[in-house]
């Protein structure tokens, strides 16, 4: 079917072969539908080596004041060294609300260059960066936008080793001005640390309605404490998961069952049975 024949196709979904030569043509006219399809909103790439042409091409559609897309993943994808073009993409895409950038190989400049974009004119509301190695410094170029930013709405750090990381973030969400909604942490390796820092944030924050913990190791002792932000009245979440509850239901009083979720709802029945007894 030719492009001009699918004006109604929303999204579109790419694995880009390494082959420059015989792939060059092909991908400019998929990243051509970008400026001449106007019902065009999502784009995903995927576990792809952009060479530099390719990668130049796909930025200047995205740049175009004709691309109205609003989501774009570039999920699992190396970028050649002028990284830069992309992130500037921010500043030029008034329509981009999603940017997946999880397992992208971001270097420290990368994730500095981000944070500079979602300062200024960028309406970036979903921020999905598993998967990348995230450090420490990172973490605090975040935290300056989520004190700043009223728009960035869900940020999602899951999979870096973020036990030093976790607290700066913490600080910046105790910040009255944050307006994040939903926070990812799967499998960051949190410390004891974290956990009083995350306790914190569940009695100060008052836009936070979603915080994933999954696959973090939770001692009972922490599930306490967080049981304990959540039985406040003005706690906002609304949803909290954490599936890797394995040594704290091995210390489970027995009023409690060994199947303790992981979910808030039910987490707030658990801390009212346990008020009472």
């Amino acid at each position: 079917m030719a492009w001009g024949d699918c004006s109604s196709v929303e999204s579109i979904s790419f694995l880009l072969p390494h082959r420059p030569n015989s792939s060059f043509i092909r991908w400019h006219h998929v990243c051509s539908v970008l400026t001449t399809n106007e019902n065009l909103r999502e784009l995903r790439v995927s576990d792809s080596h952009l060479h530099r042409v390719a990668f130049v091409i796909l930025c200047n559609q995205l740049r175009h004041p004709s691309c109205h897309l609003q989501k774009l993943h570039m999920d699992n994808v190396c970028f050649p060294c002028e990284s830069w073009l992309f992130f500037d993409v921010l500043m030029r895409s008034p329509h981009l609300r999603t940017r997946s950038l999880s397992g992208a190989a971001l270097s420290r400049e990368d994730v500095k260059l981000l944070c500079e974009a979602l300062r200024t004119t960028c309406s970036l509301e979903e921020l999905p960066v598993a998967r990348c190695c995230l450090s420490v410094d990172d973490c605090r170029d975040f935290s300056r936008i989520l004190q700043t930013s009223r728009k960035l709405k869900q940020l999602n750090v899951s999979y870096s080793c973020l036990d030093k990381g976790v607290p700066v973030l913490c600080e910046a969400l105790c910040h009255p001005d944050c307006a994040l909604e939903v926070l990812e942490l799967v499998y960051c390796s949190l410390s004891e640390r974290c956990w009083e820092k995350l306790y914190e944030v569940l009695l100060c924050n008052r836009s936070l309605t979603h915080l994933d913990l999954t696959s973090n190791v939770l001692k009972f002792e922490e599930l306490q404490l967080l049981c304990k932000a959540l039985k406040q009245p003005g706690c906002p979440l609304q949803s909290l998961w954490s599936v890797s509850l394995r040594s704290a239901l091995k210390a489970t009083p027995p009023s409690q069952g060994p199947g303790w979720p992981g979910r808030h709802q039910e987490l707030r029945k658990a801390v009212q049975a346990e008020k009472h007894s």
